[in-house]
């Protein structure tokens, strides 16, 4: 079951801007992308940011997503950036990974499969685009350790019943895809400490507490990672 309407990423995205993703994700990306560029395919690719990060690279872009303006604007920017791109289409992704999806040297998503109570399924979906070989970087946020969890059950609610928090724990993505054939690189938590939060109604004291919890986000971003504390979750596999 999806968790998230359709509808709502098409309002969420309505007004997006395209740009090039810089962000702890980026940074905790560099370490582990292959040296040699190749094609990659992003599962859920809409609005391109991190897509366009992988084009700086020298990576050939592909991707799918049900958001309008995948194809018409989001793939005409990428080009008019200079990056090279192949099948990058709007359309149901999902049902194109469980057909006969074209092999990629790298495939990656970036907050997805969290939005689903099946999400190791829909996980190991990603696999069926991946080429022998090829990396495989899937992250999601980390809304499930302990701190983060208070923070957005008091000041993000809304944002978090989007999220199915039982699928924020790396080490059950990586048993599922070492039984697909995958070696596991790294699997855990990274980005320090960070907390944002979605637009949602919220009183005073709420509105105060989400000043207060930024503020201590950029005075406590050297944290080191762990799993109450970190932003995001993340693996990278490499498919024998």
């Amino acid at each position: 079951m999806d968790l998230v309407t359709q509808d709502y990423w098409n309002q969420s995205y309505e007004q997006a801007q395209f740009g090039i993703a810089n962000d702890p994700v980026t940074r905790w990306l560099d370490r582990y992308l292959p040296s040699q560029p190749g094609s990659v395919f992003e599962v859920g690719c809409y609005p391109g940011r991190y897509l366009a990060h992988f084009g700086t690279k020298g990576w050939t872009l592909g991707g799918m997503d049900l958001t309008p303006r995948t194809e018409s604007h989001l793939l005409p920017w990428l080009n008019h950036q200079g990056f090279q791109t192949r099948s990058l289409l709007q359309g149901d992704v999902l049902s194109y990974l469980k057909g006969e999806p074209e092999k990629a040297d790298l495939v990656c998503s970036f907050g997805f499969i969290e939005h689903f109570d099946d999400f190791l399924s829909i996980l190991c979906l990603h696999d069926r685009a991946l080429r022998e070989g090829g990396t495989l970087i899937v992250t999601t946020p980390n809304f499930a350790g302990s701190i983060q969890r208070t923070l957005h059950e008091r000041l993000d609610s809304d944002n978090l019943s989007r999220h199915n928090l039982n699928s924020m724990v790396p080490s059950r993505w990586a048993v599922a895809l070492r039984d697909l054939g995958h070696d596991v690189i790294f699997d855990g938590f990274f980005g320090g400490f960070d907390f944002w939060a979605d637009r949602q109604s919220r009183n005073l004291v709420q509105k105060g507490g989400v000043i207060a919890a930024k503020v201590a986000a950029r005075a406590f971003r050297w944290l080191p990672d762990h799993p109450r504390t970190s932003p995001y979750c993340g693996i990278v596999t490499r498919k024998r």
